[in-house]
């Protein structure tokens, strides 16, 4: 039997990693994420300039997940699905130090699976008329990023897009045990995510799987059916240093059985305070009415947020499934906790068969936040300034979700509003207005949306807008607002108006709960 123990990570990276790898860093969230071994690389390279001219892939980059990588000539080219919490890196991006794809989360993913089956590339209508698409950005985050990773084919009459699969050379992916032969249990990992695929797709090329784990225990030790990558795919087996600091489930959290599904949270630890009537609030409130029983449920970060809350407030989130994009099924979120960290959920899948789920319509309604519409429809979620941030899975979740609700307050910057007797107060506008003549990328195409049948909401404090084939419609206004001051003079274009304009639901804007739940059509 091979010996695949190393002593430190440093060992490791010294064997196994070479100039000019490209390296797959498994991984979201906290979970399978071996900073430990991107660190040993950041070390070494800062000692010995190598290994350099690195290509580093990542479906979701963590919190400071890839920052270390941030050197001249350390990392040559990125292939990227989200990185926002990466500062450093979104600046060596931005100042041109390496060549940068910015492509979706779901597809990233689902293309190790394809690479570890030996295939070239991947055909999919996922990413049309968005700035992936080559007709648009293709993808590329800076000046210098040229070459083509996505072309448009059509077949048998219609378009597709053809994304060409990079094969990994190094595997950097986080467990939990490990044996002496290389199996490697995921078992206290909150997401699997696309742990196994990035080791299979990079065995499959002839690379190295290195994996970083909490516990290392002999041969037989481990349940065949607790190992979620076997042996034969592994090259190198690293044990922490650091639990405390390198085996978290989450930054909050080292380790609970709430989390990892084990124990059902009681109902009196999940249920919080009722939030403030604000207008995150406002926005989660009138997003949680369009909601129905048995619907599957997708919530993104930041303002929808919001809905999830108020749908464990006016109790129904016990009648519709939440579907978190990383794996989860089932649940709600988790107090105190981070973006889609699920407590009481029902089952966890790996990251890219939940994506085909999202590509196959399973989601009947996503929630996803707004930071800029133009008249058209299409949103701009992920490019701002200079600095790039990040699609994803935002287009992996837009292209075949039934109902798309995009929550956002109307304008930004400097935005106070209170509610006072059941009227929304502006007492401060924003300065920076969010529905725009131009977009600077589109991250989702409303034309394509309209084709796809589609319904799409735009949901903000003071009004309601939805989707036509002529542009958006001003449906519902907030009570207290002055349609022409505070809506249409704070927009760069004049919207549609419906003729059955209305003042939003009332309930919205007063302390006490809804009681939507019991409008819901239960069985």
């Amino acid at each position: 039997m091979k010996n695949k123990y190393f002593n430190t990570a440093r060992e490791a990276v010294d064997a196994l990693v070479k100039d000019g790898d490209v390296i797959a860093l498994a991984g979201v969230s906290s979970s399978c994420v071996a900073k430990e071994l991107a660190f040993a690389t950041e070390e070494r390279f800062l000692e010995t300039g190598s290994p350099k001219n690195l290509t580093i892939m990542s479906t979701s980059a963590p919190i400071d997940g890839i920052n270390m990588f941030a050197h001249d000539g350390m990392c040559s080219r990125a292939i990227l699905g989200h990185f926002n919490s990466n500062k450093a890196f979104m600046q060596f991006v931005a100042d041109n130090k390496c060549k940068c794809w910015n492509l979706p989360q779901g597809l990233l993913a689902i293309m190790y699976r394809s690479a570890s089956a030996g295939e070239k590339g991947l055909l999919t209508k996922v990413g049309l008329g968005t700035f992936v698409d080559p007709r648009h950005q293709g993808g590329k985050s800076n000046e210098i990023t040229t070459e083509d990773l996505v072309k448009v084919v059509e077949m048998d009459g219609e378009e597709y897009l053809w994304y060409t699969v990079t094969a990994p050379d190094v595997a950097f992916i986080r467990g939990s045990v490990a044996d002496e032969k290389g199996n490697v249990s995921l078992g206290d990992e909150m997401y699997w995510a696309d742990a196994q695929y990035v080791a299979r797709a990079t065995h499959a090329n002839g690379g190295k799987v290195i994996v970083q784990v909490r516990d290392y225990v002999k041969a037989g030790s481990l349940a065949a059916h607790d190992v979620q990558i076997p042996g034969i795919l592994v090259d190198g087996i690293v044990t922490t240093k650091d639990v405390e600091k390198f085996h978290r489930m989450t930054p909050g959290t080292r380790f609970s059985k709430y989390l990892l599904g084990e124990e059902k949270m009681p109902d009196v630890l999940i249920h919080s305070a009722p939030k403030p009537l604000d207008e995150r609030k406002i926005i989660g409130r009138r997003a949680a009415m369009e909601v129905k029983a048995g619907m599957n449920i997708n919530i993104g970060f930041g303002m929808p947020e919001v809905a999830s809350a108020v749908m464990t407030e006016e109790g129904v989130a016990n009648h519709i499934t939440l579907v978190v994009e990383h794996g989860l099924v089932g649940g709600v979120s988790a107090p105190g906790e981070r973006f889609a960290v699920h407590v009481n959920y029902d089952a966890l899948v790996d990251e890219p068969s939940q994506f085909d789920f999202f590509h196959s319509g399973g989601i009947d309604i996503s929630m996803l936040g707004n930071a800029q519409t133009s008249q058209r429809g299409d949103v701009n979620v992920h490019k701002f300034g200079k600095l790039p941030s990040g699609i994803g899975g935002f287009i992996d979740i837009v292209t075949a979700t039934k109902t798309i609700i995009f929550c956002g307050t109307f304008t930004a910057k400097g935005l106070v509003e209170h509610v006072e007797d059941g009227k929304l107060v502006i007492d401060n506008e924003g300065s920076i207005k969010k529905f725009v003549a131009d977009l600077p990328e589109i991250s989702f195409n409303a034309g394509y949306g309209i084709k796809n049948g589609c319904r799409v909401m735009y949901i903000t404090e003071r009004a309601v807008f939805v989707l036509t084939d002529k542009g958006i419609m001003l449906t519902e206004y907030a009570p207290g607002i002055d349609v022409q001051k505070d809506i249409i003079d704070c927009m760069d274009f004049t919207p549609l108006i419906s003729p059955d304009l209305k003042v939003m639901d009332e309930r919205i804007f007063r302390p006490e709960k809804m009681g939507i739940v019991d409008e819901l059509e239960l069985d």
